[in-house]
């Protein structure tokens, strides 16, 4: 009994301490454990087959079996039977599409391992993008000479997921269908979810690389932008890793005389609901984007206004290159003009106004081919999380680059991406409308080539468009006649008429009707956001695609967070159209949680504008490992915002040690990006070994090596492991 106390003792000093036991265990931030001063008696382990080599693996052959997902981790042995200390590094590779090699020190850099000792290396599989079957390894030992010193094959089988998704209808109206996708089975590392036999059909979210974990669920809206002439016969194509279903459904057309189609100036967001890994070096995610309008302009009076808007307005720089190529306007704390230089030749291609007072921004016009456009997309952004493996410890700096179909217009270099990053996507680089008015467009993030096994994980991408207007269908059962299409053509007429028109009375006349037009227009958007807020039904209904009309949004983001001198900087948002005061807060990470630093209130931020804050701390150090938290919320608690997922960014600082500490740190921080418990497994996962008894609980019995030259016994391995 005393053995098992000790054996107990010992693995729990490993665990939660990283000191020395005692029993010889050496507990490393590298995730390398260290059996040291082994007896002569303990048994050789294939020395005498190796020649006169001294450092080699301690197996002539490997075989594992792991399931379909990411970060499998299991062990190599490499042993040291020479007399002298050597560094050494593991070089690991597999074939097709498996990601596979050691993180830490003996994987992206070199170790020592002192004479006559023993090296146990966590090697990390990713098979998320593979298809079940066998696939083979190949690992070697080099010197820091680049010598060679021992290679090791052999073969991993990915087994096949237990495939039980069950499909549940929870809404059903004229325009938009919920369902709920259930997984009755493993954990899938790439689900994908289309819609088939139908193009006048559109889903919210995509889904195409999704994380579903076992018991998981997954709410997604069906919906048309259009009329529908008949009823639709379509399908979900749901599939995995190679296995494949098919989900029929009947979406049914409502009657020709109740559908109505109305104007909204909304904000609608798509969101990509996909979840990758940066050691793959290419992501690709679609999006179709309804409702995209643009029409070539020949007068271009709004050009006149370029000088005013860069001299006036306030400049700042988005590509960190010193060089302004962003501007805002603000008069009576409304944003009355907007620009952007997208290709940095010193001219705004991108400019946005606004033509009334009781408008927000709602003209927007964009240079593409040396032509310019009339859009009714007023700003376009691309929100973007990454979540850090661990605290980001076994991750390199590296760069980074987004592309949209195709071309680059965001690059970061030599960083660790973490938490929510906003880039504004150049409107000139969307793909023409296809079928139906939907633009096709894909996102790219490429990054440079990392360790296989080192990663962050990318897991939510959302589309933020803000809409001039768009034309949507409602079904009401009396006519609404709020339809703007006709009245906004009549003012661009008026409008080239009053400007061209020399006679003073005929054109003060013609600026009248302008007016009373515009007033006209205003008020009938003004009524259909009153109908929504009267039916509950087709109000839930619209915000199910994404469609979201005016409304509170403050938001910071992880990209806008720096630190400068003593304290950290950033940006407040507003990424909604309603002006509103507000209240920013910074909290600092302790063992009881987050504590507040400090808070401070800011006046009434309009629509379109940014603020910069900044919070001085007391004894701040860059070294000392902390997590920043800025919070922002309106300083009315009563009032509600259209989303709260960007109410809060995060800062990690500095650096640590403790095992236990990070861990924690990155349950918590996981659990506030809002990912469920076999995600936040994922992601918080340790990049060290730990030896508690919870996590070996599901751990084979030939996974541990166990270094005491005795034979334990049976129930002696059991107590262990229990």
């Amino acid at each position: 009994m005393k053995f098992r106390n000790r054996l107990f003792l010992s693995l729990m000093i490993v665990a939660l301490s990283g000191i020395h036991s005692e029993n010889g265990y050496l507990y490393l931030e590298n995730g390398i454990l260290d059996y040291s001063n082994i007896p002569s008696s303990s048994p050789k382990t294939g020395n005498e087959s190796k020649g006169k080599k001294s450092v080699y693996f301690s197996k002539k052959g490997l075989n594992f079996k792991i399931p379909l997902s990411y970060n499998v981790v299991e062990r190599l042995r490499i042993e040291n039977s020479g007399e002298k200390e050597v560094s050494i590094k593991v070089n690991s590779k597999a074939e097709k599409n498996l990601l596979y090699g050691v993180t830490g020190e003996g994987g992206d850099s070199f170790i020592k391992i002192p004479p006559g000792n023993v090296l146990s290396l966590p090697v990390r599989f990713f098979a998320q993008d593979t298809l079940p079957g066998t696939y083979s390894l190949e690992n070697s030992i080099s010197d820091e000479q680049g010598n060679i010193l021992d290679t090791i094959r052999g073969t991993v089988e990915i087994t096949k997921p237990d495939f039980k998704i069950e499909t549940e209808l929870l809404k059903k109206t004229p325009l938009v269908q919920q369902f709920r996708f259930k997984n009755k089975g493993d954990t899938l590392a790439n689900l994908s979810i289309r819609l088939k036999n139908s193009d006048s059909l559109r889903m919210e979210p995509s889904v195409d690389h999704y994380l579903f974990p076992k018991d998981g669920s997954l709410e997604i809206a069906v919906y048309t932008t259009n009329r529908l002439e008949k009823n639709q016969s379509a399908s979900f194509h749901v599939s995995s890793s190679g296995i494949e279903k098919e989900v029929p459904f009947l979406f049914e057309a409502a009657s020709a005389d109740s559908v109505e189609m109305v104007s909204l100036d909304p904000i609608v967001r798509l969101r990509n609901k996909d979840w990758y890994c940066t050691n793959r070096p290419i992501i690709h995610m679609s999006y179709t984007v309804p409702y995209f309008e643009k029409k070539e302009v020949q007068n271009l009076g709004f050009t006149s206004k370029f000088s005013w808007l860069t001299s006036k307005g306030e400049g700042s720089d988005t590509n960190g290159n010193d060089k302004a190529d962003h501007w805002t306007l603000t008069e009576k704390g409304n944003v009355i003009m907007a620009g952007d230089d997208y290709d940095e030749d010193g001219e705004i291609d991108f400019f946005r106004e606004q033509d009334s007072e009781n408008r927000t921004l709602n003209r927007a016009y964009f240079k593409k081919d040396g032509k310019w456009f009339e859009t009714n997309i007023v700003d376009l952004y691309l929100i973007s999380s990454y979540l850090p493996f661990n605290d980001g410890a076994n991750v390199q700096p590296h760069d980074l680059e987004v592309l949209i179909n195709d071309v680059s217009f965001a690059q970061e270099k030599q960083i660790i991406p973490t938490g929510s990053r906003l880039r504004r996507i150049p409107l000139h680089r969307f793909n023409e409308n296809q079928i139906n008015g939907y633009s096709e467009n894909r996102i790219t993030v490429r990054t440079s080539h990392l360790p296989e096994a080192n990663y962050q994980v990318n897991a939510e991408n959302t589309l933020l468009i803000f809409y001039s207007t768009i034309q949507i269908p409602v079904v009401s059962r009396k006519k609404l006649d709020l339809n703007i299409k006709t009245i906004s053509e009549n003012i661009a007429e008026e409008e080239k008429k009053a400007a061209d028109e020399p006679n003073e009375v005929k054109k003060e006349a013609s600026l009248n009707l302008l007016s009373k037009l515009k007033q006209l227009r205003d008020q009938k958007l003004k009524e259909i956001e009153k109908f929504f807020q009267e039916h509950s039904e087709a109000d839930t209904a619209l915000k199910l695609t994404g469609v979201q009309y005016r409304g509170a949004d403050l938001a910071v983001y992880g990209s806008d967070l720096s630190i400068q001198g003593n304290g950290i900087s950033g940006k407040i948002r507003n990424m909604g159209y309603e002006s509103l005061p507000y209240t920013v807060s910074l909290f600092q990470s302790s063992e009881k949680g987050y504590t507040l630093v400090e808070t401070q209130e800011g006046r009434n931020l309009p629509p379109f504008a940014k603020r910069n804050f900044r919070f001085s701390i007391k004894n701040f150090s860059d070294k000392k490992r902390k997590i920043y938290k800025i919070t922002i919320s309106p300083k009315d608690k009563k009032k509600e915002e259209l989303v709260t997922s960007n109410n809060q960014a995060h800062l990690i600082v500095g650096k640590e040690n403790n095992a236990a500490e990070l861990k924690k740190e990155m349950v918590a921080l996981a659990s506030e990006m809002g990912l469920t418990n076999d995600q936040v497994t994922l992601v918080s996962k340790p990049a060290i070994p730990e030896f508690s008894l919870k996590e070996l609980e599901n751990v084979k019995m030939n996974q541990i090596e166990f270094p005491w030259p005795q034979k334990l016994k049976k129930e002696e391995r059991k107590f262990i492991l229990e």
